[in-house]
């Protein structure tokens, strides 16, 4: 017979650990494909994920920050699953952009005069697509080096829908192709 959310809530805050069973019987599984669908995550990723979800919930209803339910335990458990992975994607945009600057499909409407070496030109790029700020700086390297889809930026910034983001990101192109062709530099070796 399954436990209800708030006999699970009691188990956990009296330190028993049929609660955490429970909750990993009944979600684990489902959070797994929820969280590769919404934010793009291997199983290794989606493992740590859950780990670190189920970890919070214990510390939040050890601490007594959750003493009642108001939703289920399955909404509250993916709630704080959501948080901490929009927390991990926020801080792993901010990091410098590795060598993989190149990979932005640059079209021909970038070359120009004077040729640049493979790397004044990742400098010159990553220099560039920091001064384009946010959030055009987030969406391309979403974009063109996580390899998230158009949805899953949408959902990661939290735009209304993917064809907002289709619209941002032509813009953030356009300023990105228009800096650079002042600059004249040509991306061909």
């Amino acid at each position: 017979m399954k436990s209800t959310d708030q006999t699970i809530v009691e188990d956990i805050r009296q330190g028993g650990n049929e609660g955490l069973i429970e909750i990993y019987k009944l979600y684990r599984s489902e959070f797994f494909s929820w969280s590769q669908r919404q934010f793009s995550l291997d199983d290794a990723a989606s493992a740590d994920l859950f780990q670190d979800t189920i970890i919070s919930l214990r510390k939040n209803i050890v601490k007594g920050k959750l003493t009642h339910l108001s939703s289920s335990l399955k909404t509250y458990l993916f709630a704080i699953g959501k948080h901490l992975a929009l927390s991990r994607l926020r801080r792993d945009s901010k990091t410098v952009l590795s060598d993989d600057l190149l990979k932005l499909q640059l079209s021909e409407d970038f070359i120009t005069d004077a040729p640049l070496k493979n790397r004044e030109k990742k400098k010159y790029i990553s220099q560039i697509l920091q001064e384009l700020g946010e959030p055009c700086y987030s969406i391309l390297r979403l974009y063109y080096y996580e390899n998230f889809s158009m949805e899953s930026i949408a959902r990661y910034l939290d735009y209304k829908n993917e064809n907002v983001v289709k619209s941002q990101k032509l813009r953030c192109i356009k300023t990105l192709k228009e800096r650079v062709s002042d600059h004249k530099v040509n991306f061909e070796d």
